[in-house]
């Protein structure tokens, strides 16, 4: 049963809902007790079952929103209403469930909107292109602030740097510019850590308890998760799935492997419909201008990157594997080579076969986890 003052905090988007979630709830955690959502159990389901489990003794409750379908994020709002909702980003995940494409996902994402409480406060994504489709209700009299790195933003990081265990940047915050260090690697997630710093700095959390939870926050696992064998050889393994947007992986692995060979593991792309053949038409061409030395594709969809990727110019580069067993040997031989691989995962199960196969595979190999 939820006590009437516990915060709800609902965080939905097409990508980075995870990690923003274990970030705000890192932060919150060294003073108040907290309720999260369980790993990425952020379907409607979940959240009935999270509405049973918050206890009057929760103050703050940080849950994902996950949407596939229209009417699933006001569905999740009715079960538990949030009192801060924040959209991090509005992209082409499940595309194909949404007869109007990207505006469909828009208008789907804006749920949260008016399915919050009217007066609460709203988070959303300055440099996102896609969030300026978001429909504002006339119910909605809260706060919105903004996050961002390129666009003016309420909370704007600077001085972005790759540093030797993840990111560094710093903010202005309550008049002083802050410096922030954060575990993981991307810029993308110095945005996800724009979302955490915005809530906690609205709800009056000491700019030390910030900056110590974005530093020890628990790590999804398979999102950018860094593997350093002996070799100089890279495994990233951010294979928990395969978005549309491939580029903030993509500027990951070219940051790593500067002098290194350069390498992708890409799968398909789930619920595409109508879209599947551009959509990974695109992906290839997005990996074509990534300057690989190598692409590996796998899956039925897969064969649709790997036409991108040959058609825009990787034409000696690209290998559509026909098994596990001959992935296994190409990138047992990429390992030996020294070579950065970026892995990605498919549709459906394959995802969880992609990241069993790379378990697998580090089990005899010595490795950093950073």
């Amino acid at each position: 049963m939820r006590s009437n003052k516990c915060v709800v905090i609902g965080i939905t988007g097409s990508s980075g809902k995870t990690t923003t979630k274990e970030m705000i709830a890192s932060i919150l955690q060294q003073r108040h007790r907290v309720f999260k959502s369980y790993k990425n159990g952020n379907d409607c389901w979940f959240t009935s079952q999270y509405a049973k489990q918050i206890k009057p003794s929760h103050e703050y409750a940080v849950l994902e929103f996950g949407m596939k379908h229209a009417g699933e994020i006001t569905k999740h709002c009715q079960l538990i209403q949030p009192d801060i909702g924040l959209i991090t980003n509005i992209g082409k995940a499940h595309i194909g469930n949404f007869k109007h494409g990207i505006n469909g996902i828009a208008a789907s994402k804006s749920e949260i909107i008016s399915g919050m409480k009217p007066n609460g406060l709203l988070v959303t994504n300055a440099d996102d292109p896609n969030s300026k489709k978001l429909t504002f209700h006339d119910s909605f009299k809260g706060r919105i602030v903004t996050i961002g790195i390129k666009q003016t933003a309420d909370y704007r990081a600077g001085n972005i740097r790759y540093s030797t265990q993840g990111m560094s940047f710093s903010v202005m915050l309550r008049g002083a510019n802050e410096h922030f260090d954060i575990p993981s690697i991307g810029i993308y997630n110095v945005q996800n850590s724009l979302f955490a710093i915005a809530v906690c700095d609205q709800l009056g959390i000491p700019v030390s308890d910030i900056k110590h939870g974005l530093l020890h926050y628990e790590r999804p696992y398979a999102r950018m998760e860094l593997n350093h064998l002996n070799n100089g050889a890279i495994l990233i393994n951010d294979a928990y799935n395969t978005k549309p947007e491939l580029n903030a992986a993509l500027d990951v692995l070219r940051y790593l492997s500067k002098g290194k060979r350069r390498v992708a593991v890409i799968g398909g792309i789930t619920d595409t419909g109508k879209w599947t053949k551009n959509i990974h038409y695109q992906a290839g061409k997005d990996l074509a201008r990534s300057d690989l030395h190598a692409l590996y594709t796998f899956g039925t969809k897969g064969k649709h990157i790997a036409i991108g990727a040959k058609k825009n110019g990787m034409k000696k580069h690209v290998v559509q594997v026909a098994s596990m067993a001959e992935l296994r040997r190409k990138v047992q031989r990429e390992i030996g080579l020294g070579s950065v691989i970026l892995f990605k995962g498919a549709a459906r199960n394959n995802n969880t076969i992609l990241m069993r196969f790379i378990d697998r595979l580090l089990g005899s190999k010595t490795r950093e986890n950073v």
